[in-house]
């Protein structure tokens, strides 16, 4: 496995609304540092996670598989098995929970659908080393490869609330490409990206309507250091990014809707 060097940016620089840029991080004003606090703790207060009613999933996903959690008792366990396990789709349903502690909570590989429906919870807290895990890149909340779709509605939150390292243990890591995010809920972080792309080939879409964010707003929320491929974030109106975004040597196309908070 090669091994991962944290790169300091060699720019750093606001990014309002330019396109196919190498790098960038957006640092915000220390004298703006207590209001945009601010604004992400009332945005959380929002999500806040309701007590656990929460989620038993079944079948346990196998290639060609639906598995479905609903809101009968909390699920654990890792739903998924990392490389190998393709065409699952992974069903949410309202106010269902997934909490797996120390582990990821969805592994995937390729061709797959995740969603989570209105109000449903999928997180961890890990602490696990970096180089561990099914994909060797820590123990993430949601991680896959290729081709696949993860919808989070609104309401709905993917967290990561343990220790983040810049390459593993966020909330949502994607190996490959041909994968779409659409996000009208939470996708959070406490310690590292709460996103982080890695494809060498082929393009990946984040479509926001909702909020991304990590709990140091001055650090980098998205992350694509050693991407060569297509990144393509859309940030809809009312859709709300707090952090910086961080780009490898691939291309990369930023839309930023009237409205929406960068």
């Amino acid at each position: 496995m090669r091994k991962k060097n944290s790169v300091a940016p060699s720019l750093l620089h606001l990014f309002p609304f330019n396109i196919n840029k190498k790098i960038f991080y957006q640092i915000k004003n220390i004298n703006k540092f207590n209001i945009i606090t601010a604004t992400i703790a009332m945005s959380l207060c929002i999500y806040a996670i309701p007590e656990k009613a929460s989620a038993a999933c079944a079948p346990a996903p196998a290639n060609g598989v639906t598995t479905t959690c609903d809101t009968s008792s909390v699920q654990t366990t890792t739903l998924g098995t990392g490389p190998g396990l393709d065409n699952v789709a992974i069903d949410v349903l309202p106010s269902a929970q997934i909490d797996t502690g120390e582990i990821s909570a969805i592994s995937l590989d390729s061709g797959s659908a995740i969603t989570l429906q209105e109000n449903a919870v999928v997180q961890n807290a890990s602490h696990a080393p970096a180089d561990s895990g099914f994909w060797g890149n820590g123990e993430n909340a949601i991680e896959f490869n290729n081709d696949t779709t993860l919808t989070v509605e609104r309401g709905a939150q993917v967290q990561a609330l343990g220790t983040a390292y810049p390459f593993a243990n966020g909330a949502v890591h994607i190996i490959g490409a041909g994968n779409t995010i659409t996000n009208h809920g939470l996708i959070f972080s406490t310690g590292g990206p709460a996103i982080r792309f890695e494809t060498n080939v082929g393009g990946n879409t984040l479509d926001n309507y909702g909020t991304i964010a990590m709990s140091d707003a001055n650090k980098i929320v998205i992350d694509s250091e050693y991407t060569n491929g297509v990144v393509s974030i859309i940030n809809r109106t009312g859709g709300r990014i707090f952090g910086g975004i961080l780009f490898g040597t691939g291309n990369y196309n930023i839309t930023l809707e009237h409205g929406s908070v960068y």
